[in-house]
């Protein structure tokens, strides 16, 4: 991303309103979305097609084309306004840009040198932990040499006595994989708002899945798929991964399918980000536990014009 270092103020930006500009994400906007995406490849894991698409419904994205950039927008918890980083030439500039017809609105979701580029005395950013993102030397996950992942590999062997077999996810196993997605969510808790967009995120990329530019792989045991792992390249070195779920039945099954997923990425990718642990400590810990190489820190600007 080309980040101009100019100086904007948000008091001499330019006045637009963009609110009977906004209007869904649909399958018939991949073309147009993806054209910006390839141009000016994203860091953060929000910005694929894939997740703006199959998230849309419960994070009501909105976009539009707004000075030769593309702008997302998505509702928080408590129904904010919140803008993704603009996607084109001149980021920081559309950023220091004030919308009118807005009361308030935030930019979210930054990642941290452009969002410490675009910070000015009157913009103060607020780290966003939760949704910061978690990204991991393919090399590392691929071998899982050394000490520090002796643990992993312990689970790993006890899992592969059972015989599994890899191979590549294809949209004939949408039933089977939403089958795993079921007995997950029975273990989480079928009350839990997040886990059941997460599950209609999951059956608009099975449904999608050959017209998305997504990837997978399923481990069966005994015949029976038993997990599966989804991703898809995010920038030129950095491949990013959706979903991973596998069933508890099996211990073990998660470090296998992780490890499966990084070697099944193409060669030329040496970094996999692993998204957000969107503040929850038993996820947290498990990202943590897996040895990223950093955290993509992401930040927020909150605007009241």
């Amino acid at each position: 991303m080309h980040i101009s270092t100019a100086p904007f103020s948000v008091r001499d930006a330019q006045s637009c309103h963009v609110l009977e500009m906004l209007r869904p994400v649909t399958m018939n906007d991949q073309p147009l979305i993806q054209r910006y995406l390839s141009a000016y490849p994203p860091q953060i894991s929000e910005l694929t097609f894939t997740n703006l698409y199959c998230w849309a419904e419960a994070r009501h994205h909105l976009f539009l084309e707004y000075d030769g950039h593309l702008l997302v927008t998505f509702r928080d918890a408590h129904c904010t306004l919140n803008f993704y980083p603009p996607v084109g030439p001149d980021p920081v500039r559309i950023m220091h840009t004030i919308f009118s017809g807005l009361k308030k609105y935030c930019w979210a979701r930054i990642p941290e040198h452009p969002g410490h580029t675009v910070a000015q005395k009157d913009m103060r950013l607020i780290l966003d932990r939760s949704n910061s993102d978690y990204v991991y030397s393919l090399s590392d996950l691929r071998a899982l040499s050394g000490k520090k992942y002796d643990g992993k590999r312990n689970f790993i062997k006890r899992f592969e006595a059972l015989n599994p077999e890899v191979r590549p996810l294809t949209a004939d196993d949408a039933d089977a994989c939403m089958r795993i997605q079921e007995r997950w969510l029975e273990f989480r808790g079928k009350n839990d708002p997040s886990m059941l967009d997460e599950s209609t995120a999951l059956m608009n990329a099975m449904r999608h899945f050959d017209a998305l530019a997504i990837t997978g792989i399923g481990v069966e045991v005994d015949s029976h798929l038993a997990g599966f792992a989804i991703g898809e390249p995010l920038n030129g070195d950095t491949f990013v991964e959706h979903f991973e779920k596998g069933l508890k039945d099996y211990p073990g099954i998660y470090p296998f399918l992780l490890r499966q997923f990084a070697r099944s990425v193409p060669q030329r990718f040496t970094s996999l980000n692993r998204e957000q642990d969107l503040g929850i400590p038993s996820i947290r810990t498990s990202k943590e536990s897996w040895q990223p190489s950093f955290v993509l820190r992401k930040f927020s600007i909150r605007i009241s014009p």
